[in-house]
């Protein structure tokens, strides 16, 4: 046997993968990394953009205040409308919303004018427009279709933003989120060609009081036409106006010549124009007895521009002063005292009328010379219930006077001769016991005038005569010796006047300035021309707690230095020209025109207490004209008589009778006051009436049996609620709108306390206005387009756009996707597709280096 080397067994050689091998492995890896990322974006809610036809919700406006032809061109667009877009819903409302099928369905709905206790099924009442509720539910509408917002959402709204109930201003935020934009397309409102507002009258009005009254007239065009005014049946006012297109503001002169219950009316005509005639809603008021007035002046009369109260259809009566009595005054509602003397009222007089008004009458005081001095009204019983007090001071105020007079060079001619004389006017203006004081400078101060009293005027004027102008100007040694001067005398006022027209050395002006103030002397300036040291000057005037002047004229100087001594000397009288002007607004001054007014010819200098109201005051700020409520009356002070001197030029101011009679009438209103008031607010679905009631001294009353009735213009009934009290002397009743409103006509409103009326107002129901005149409510209609993104008034083209796209969802599709891709991974996985074929050779070695290879 022959010998062969050991067989040495090695593992099976492996040759590479094939083709198919390498195809599994990339598509196993494929199929796996696609479902992932498929799924990654269905999980964040992958999209992409597309053109789609917008979901609409189309809702129209059919309430009364729409004009037919109007909601019938709104009618032929949804029809077009509906047939171009994907889907729609078409909404119709007025008091509420109702989904309909289509345009002809919408025609066929039952409208109702009023309401009814038995309606149709779906019968929708005109008299009401409810926009946030159309809004909402055509926002729910699309919700309900597309709650996926797979297309554009668009509310399309027919409307004359007519709104009487809801508030679709609380609905646009929530719109604007959920992406709901409304398009707006305005209808024309049912619009009367010539229509009245409701009459606006003041309250607690007096029979005779003249009045205005106040009325918005809408009219479709211009024209002439005349305005009656009617009360209780009877004509009490006749205007002509001329009117523009649109709303006219109307104000007529009235009086009311009657007391009690008053209806009134106003009626326009145009008489035999096309436009007709317009009525307005009746107003309902109570107007009080006509006001008393008891005029109280020396003999022989009271002035003129009082006696002419009588002509405004006041009662008035007469007294003088000694004859006044507390039986006089139980009979009237104010008493005017014209300048009457304290000695001539007498105590007794003055306790009664300062008792008529702490229980609640009217009072004007009108002072004037006969109303100061040691035996006036000043810590006596009337100045108690005075606005302003009376300075009792008979001798003018102690003063000390000093001039500082430039009389440089350049002072030299005319400038030089004014302020001399200028000077020579202070010295007649002073008492003979005030002190007066010149000093003239240059670069050195001269004692012209050494500082004594006013009375050696002779040898003061001679002094002054002698002054002539030399040299260079240095202010301070000037101010230095009249400080000097004035620091030796004991007086109330020390004032210097430094007048100059050129400029000084530098100095310590502040340190001497403010060290005169502190000695309680006080410093103006005159700056005279261009040159003046116009910034030292004022300065000076500042430190110096007194005015600065800068005049171009050296003949102003003079008035200026006799208004400056004057405020320095002031007297309780003053006699000179005095402007007014309004120091603050007053109910009473309305429709006076103060621009107008001539200045006062005198006043009396009064003060004011802190807490009254000053209305009128000089333009140095002089109180002239006060009102203070003191007690349950109200007192009016005047600082001037209307029967004298003071008022001369008023005699012919035409507002001058006006302002006395509404003074008066603001006076003895507060006494008089209507102790019932009756208010009506809007609420949801309704109205609120409230009563307050009250006795004469304001105290709240209870336990009233109190109702609210509603009636029509001929006093049919329509509803009667009871008032129930919610606080002190406060009742409340709730008036459904359902049962107001009759064909849209306008009601009153009246409050009845036992069976008596005690109050009476004027109700407009939601159906009347429904009804009310002018254009459609393009500012609300806007809002609603611009606050949610949407269009105003667009095409129907333009509605059916979407200029922001719309986007599909991609998550549905890559789910499946993701799926498809998961199943045919396993599928490859189990199946071994594609097959693949393996090539192994094992090999045999021998001892002796030889090899068999085996496949």
């Amino acid at each position: 046997m022959s010998w062969r080397p050991a067989r040495l067994a090695r593992p099976p050689v492996a040759h590479g993968l094939g083709r198919s091998a390498r195809l599994a492995g990339w598509l196993h890896a494929g199929f796996l990394a696609a479902a992932v990322a498929a799924l990654l974006l269905a999980w964040i809610g992958a999209t992409v953009p597309v053109r789609r036809a917008p979901l609409l919700a189309l809702a129209v406006d059919v309430s009364a205040s729409v004009e037919p032809a109007g909601l019938e061109q709104a009618l032929e667009r949804v029809t077009a409308l509906s047939q171009r877009s994907a889907r729609s819903s078409l909404l119709a409302f007025a008091d509420r919303t109702t989904t309909v099928r289509d345009s002809s369905a919408l025609r066929e709905t039952p409208l109702l004018v009023a309401p009814r206790n038995e309606t149709p099924p779906g019968a929708l009442w005109r008299g009401r427009s409810d926009l946030q509720a159309a809004l909402d539910l055509a926002a729910a509408e699309l919700h309900r279709t597309d709650p996926q917002r797979l297309r554009p959402w668009r509310v399309v709204l027919w409307s004359d933003g007519v709104e009487t109930a809801g508030s679709v201003d609380r609905l646009l935020p929530r719109l604007s989120r959920e992406g709901a934009s409304v398009d707006v397309i305005p209808l024309e409102t049912h619009r009367a060609a010539l229509e009245l507002g409701p009459l606006r009258l003041p309250r607690n009005a007096r029979a005779g009081d003249p009045l205005q009254a106040e009325i918005a007239l809408w009219s479709d065009r211009a024209v002439e036409l005349e305005v009656v005014l009617v009360a209780n049946e009877t004509e009490i006012a006749r205007q002509r106006h001329a009117i523009d297109v649109g709303v006219n503001e109307l104000v007529i002169p009235v009086r009311i010549p009657f007391a009690g219950a008053v209806t009134l009316r106003a009626a326009a005509d145009t008489g035999g124009e096309t436009l007709g005639q317009a009525v307005s809603p009746p107003l309902g008021m109570v107007v009080g007895e006509p006001l008393r007035v008891l005029l109280v002046a020396e003999p022989p009369a009271p002035s003129r521009l009082l006696a002419s109260l009588e002509t405004l259809g006041w009662t008035t009566g007469r007294a003088a002063p000694d004859t006044l009595s507390v039986a006089a005054l139980s009979r009237v509602d104010a008493v005017v005292l014209d300048d009457v003397a304290a000695d001539r009222l007498g105590p007794q007089a003055q306790r009664a009328v300062r008792d008529f008004v702490l229980d609640g009458g009217g009072l004007l005081f009108l002072a004037g010379p006969s109303t100061f001095g040691e035996e006036g009204y000043s810590g006596g019983d009337l100045e108690q219930v005075l606005p302003m007090r009376f300075n009792v001071e008979e001798e003018r105020t102690d003063v000390a006077l000093m001039i500082a007079l430039d009389k440089s060079y350049s002072m030299k001619g005319d400038k030089m001769e004014l302020a001399k004389e200028a000077a020579k006017a202070v010295v007649g203006e002073l008492d003979d016991e005030h002190r007066f004081g010149l000093v003239a400078f240059d670069w050195n101060p001269y004692r012209v005038v050494q500082l004594q009293l006013a009375r050696n005027r002779e040898q003061i004027l001679d002094d002054i005569r002698r002054i002539e102008a030399s040299a260079q100007t240095n202010f301070y040694p000037a101010l230095e010796s009249c400080f000097q001067q004035l620091a030796e005398v004991e007086a109330k006022v020390k004032h210097v006047i430094l007048i100059s027209d050129g400029r000084t050395y530098p100095d310590e002006y502040r340190r001497l300035v403010e060290a005169m103030r502190d000695a309680k002397i006080t410093v103006s300036t005159v700056g005279v021309g261009a040159e003046a040291d116009e910034a030292l000057l004022a300065d000076i005037a500042r430190w110096g707690d007194g005015a600065a002047y800068l005049v171009s004229d050296a003949s102003r100087v003079q008035q200026i230095l006799l208004d400056e001594t004057r405020s320095k000397t002031e007297d309780t009288l003053v006699e000179q020209s005095t402007p007014i002007r309004l120091a603050m607004q007053a109910s009473a001054l309305e429709g006076i025109e103060l621009a107008s007014a001539p200045p006062l010819l005198g006043h009396v200098t009064l003060e004011a207490r802190e807490d009254v109201e000053v209305v009128l005051a000089t333009e140095d700020e002089k109180p002239l004209l006060a009102r203070w409520n003191v007690g349950l009356g109200r007192t009016w002070m005047f600082a001037a008589d209307l029967g004298g001197t003071y008022t001369s030029s008023w005699r012919s101011w035409p507002d001058g009778p006006r302002l006395v009679s509404q003074l008066l009438r603001d006076a003895a209103a507060r006494g008089v006051e209507e102790p019932v008031a009756l208010d009506v607010t809007r609420a949801s679905g309704g109205f609120v009436a409230s009563l307050s009631v009250s006795d004469r001294e304001g105290a709240p009353s209870h336990g009233l049996g109190a109702s609210v009735e509603a009636l029509r213009a001929d006093d049919t009934l329509v509803t009667t609620v009871r008032l129930d009290q919610v606080a002190p002397g406060r009742y409340e009743a709730f008036l459904d709108d359902d049962e107001l409103v009759h064909e849209g006509e306008d009601l009153v409103l009246r409050a009845r306390i036992g069976g008596v009326t005690v109050a009476t107002r004027p109700l407009r129901p939601p159906g009347a206005r429904e009804l009310r005149p002018g254009p459609p409510d393009t500012a609300l209609l806007e809002r609603i387009a611009y606050a949610t993104g949407g269009r105003f008034d667009p095409t129907n083209t333009e509605i059916l756009e979407h200029s922001e796209g719309s986007r599909a969802s991609l998550w549905p599709p890559l789910a499946v996707l993701a799926l498809t891709l998961y199943l045919l991974e396993v599928l490859v996985r189990r199946t071994g597709w594609p097959r693949q074929e393996r090539s192994v050779t094992s090999r045999e070695t021998y001892s002796d280096g030889s090899a068999n290879a085996t496949t």
